[in-house]
């Protein structure tokens, strides 16, 4: 069997790619594969917006500098897998939270962007190689081997963070302290939107004394509610998840989008797929045929950059509701100092 080191898989990393994603369902870090969300700023469309973009902004470099490392405390002998598809990836990544009772409708609800025959399709794959066991009746769980695989890169990823000893301890306790509690009131409630992908974030936080791993592990639970966010967004516009997936691809593109350039990303299947959204996006009266390929039209890229801006202000809520103007405050610049820190020390240490 074809084993990859490198292409690991782990709730927590994936969130966490470089900070130049596209917005479609993302949050953990499997790594190299789960945080996909684009930094609003660069869409905002409404005045203040780049302020509430500034969140996401935030939680994604304080992330990567809590996890940019990890993979250098793998134990030598740390667990691997095979060659995977980023299909694949995608659907371990959002399987992990379930782990021992994972189904094709649990997973949906938390990842509608792949058709129920698909996450079928994939999941079966995954067993094959060795990945997952079929408990029949439509029940899946984590074989032995992605169990070790999960354990060795959770603490690999906690144990990086337990490194970092650049932010004196009286700030990094205190930004655990406001982080925690950041997580605590939005997993107390009530909430504008539902948060299934929160939730099971919340559920599979490693706990740990050290500040910095439990800033590290709530911040991960943010990136679920962005996912929340998101998804909650799109819905609001009245897209489908395969639309949106569409509209998004058109809408990073300067020019025509051809069926070639859908089909080289691993977020489309297959040409009907593609069709599926473009067809919902021609009745709305989004989509531009222009012979050569698609885009969107004035209308199309209103309605969606009304789904970034809307993400943003969802996102924005637990920073301005739930904590205190000073905890805010704070909250925002111990986080932009821990960035600073840890961004100086890479920097002397390169």
């Amino acid at each position: 069997m074809n084993d990859v080191g490198n292409r690991r898989l782990h709730r927590g990393v994936s969130a966490i790619r470089p900070l130049t994603f596209k917005t479609v369902s993302t949050r953990r870090v499997v790594i190299g594969a789960r945080i996909c969300g684009r930094i609003g700023a660069a869409v905002a469309v409404r005045e203040g917006s780049i302020i509430l973009s500034q969140y996401h902004n935030l939680m994604l470099q304080a992330l990567h500098s809590l996890t940019v490392k990890w993979r250098s405390h793998l134990p030598a002998h740390a667990e691997t897998l095979p060659e995977l598809s980023r299909q694949e990836q995608n659907i371990l990544n959002n399987a992990e939270p379930m782990r021992d009772n994972i189904t094709i409708d649990a997973l949906h609800a938390i990842y509608p962007y792949a058709p129920p025959e698909r996450l079928r399709a994939m999941l079966d794959s995954c067993v094959k190689k060795g990945l997952l066991e079929d408990l029949t009746q439509g029940i899946y769980r984590f074989s032995p081997r992605m169990q070790r695989y999960i354990h060795d890169s959770q603490q690999a990823i906690i144990t990086y963070a337990e490194t970092i000893t650049t932010m004196p301890t009286e700030q990094a306790n205190r930004l655990a302290v406001l982080t925690v509690a950041l997580i605590d009131k939005l997993s107390h409630g009530p909430n504008a939107i539902p948060t299934p992908i929160f939730n099971l974030g919340c559920a599979n936080i490693t706990p740990s004394e050290h500040p910095l791993v439990q800033v590290q592990q709530r911040l991960i639970c943010l990136m679920c509610y962005r996912d929340d966010a998101h998804i909650a967004a799109w819905r609001a516009e009245e897209y489908g998840p395969i639309a949106i997936r569409v509209a998004s691809h058109l809408k990073s593109f300067s020019e025509a989008a051809t069926m070639q350039s859908f089909l080289k990303s691993p977020l489309f299947y297959d040409e009907d797929y593609v069709r599926t959204g473009l067809e919902e996006l021609r009745q709305h009266g989004d989509l531009l045929d222009t012979g050569v390929g698609f885009a969107l039209t004035a209308k199309g890229i209103v309605r969606r950059e009304r789904v970034d801006s809307l993400t943003d202000e969802t996102f924005a809520i637990p920073f301005e509701q739930r904590l205190s103007d000073f905890g805010r405050k704070d909250w925002m610049l111990l986080i932009s100092g821990l960035i600073d820190t840890t961004r100086t020390t890479k920097t002397l240490s390169a």
